[in-house]
């Protein structure tokens, strides 16, 4: 939209502008709603449990925060306008506490990324020069203070279990963390392969017993969900209409 309609940098400027407030908007009213209702948010993936999905799904609000706050960072950096930098530390505050309680593995591992380039790019030297020789000091100091890395070791572990979200290491080692939901639907789709179940239900009865609970599920898998719910007649209508 904005190689198409913007002809200069204020108009490419107030449509990031707007995208910002509204990502920054979405992420206050998801963590306002967290703090005074829990799970009414949906950030605290109480719906695992069987309790209410929530205003958004954490995958949602996770990638909403991170867009948001990446967006936010790009436009202060490399424009320095008035509006962006004004802004930048409170939404930073309010993206990074609904990343960081979505638990959004891939919105958080994606915004840390993206930030690091941008500070590459853009950021000052001197700053990162004192950042690198702070670094190399701690690494060198470090061991000598705790030389069997036990508040290391501690730390690692934490952040090993916020990571994992309870899932086990064979589960995270696969990345995608569904493998055990695609072989849970291609089992199914072989029971009906011709025509499926139904549109967008992935088994006879609508359920598939895989994370700890039978759900009704997607199989978080365009083409391999059309397969399982309408069948290789489905997939056939799909692909003549692309």
């Amino acid at each position: 939209a904005i190689a198409l309609e913007c002809r200069d940098e204020s108009e490419t400027s107030a449509v990031l502008k707007q995208l910002t407030l509204g990502c920054l908007a979405i992420s206050a009213s998801l963590l306002g709603v967290h703090v005074l209702g829990g799970s009414w948010s949906g950030l605290d993936r109480s719906w695992d449990e069987g309790g209410a999905v929530g205003l958004m799904h954490p995958t949602s609000a996770g990638a909403t925060a991170s867009l948001g706050l990446v967006m936010l960072a790009a436009v202060a950096i490399v424009w320095r306008s008035n509006w962006s930098r004004a802004l930048l530390w409170p939404a930073a505050v309010v993206h990074a506490a609904v990343l960081l309680i979505a638990l959004s593995r891939t919105g958080l591992g994606l915004a840390v990324l993206m930030l690091g380039l941008l500070t590459i790019w853009r950021g000052s030297r001197i700053a990162m020069a004192i950042a690198g020789v702070g670094i190399s000091v701690a690494m060198v100091v470090y061991p000598v203070v705790d030389p069997g890395f036990v508040a290391a070791g501690g730390a690692l572990g934490a952040t090993g279990q916020y990571v994992s979200r309870g899932e086990s290491s064979e589960t995270m080692w696969t990345l995608t963390g569904r493998t055990e939901l695609w072989q849970a639907v291609w089992t199914s789709f072989l029971e009906s392969p011709v025509v499926g179940y139904g549109y967008h239900v992935a088994s006879s009865d609508g359920v598939l017993d895989v994370w700890g609970r039978p759900a009704v599920r997607t199989a978080h898998n365009l083409l391999l969900h059309i397969l399982a719910s309408t069948g290789l007649v489905g997939l056939g209508l799909f692909a003549f209409g692309l």
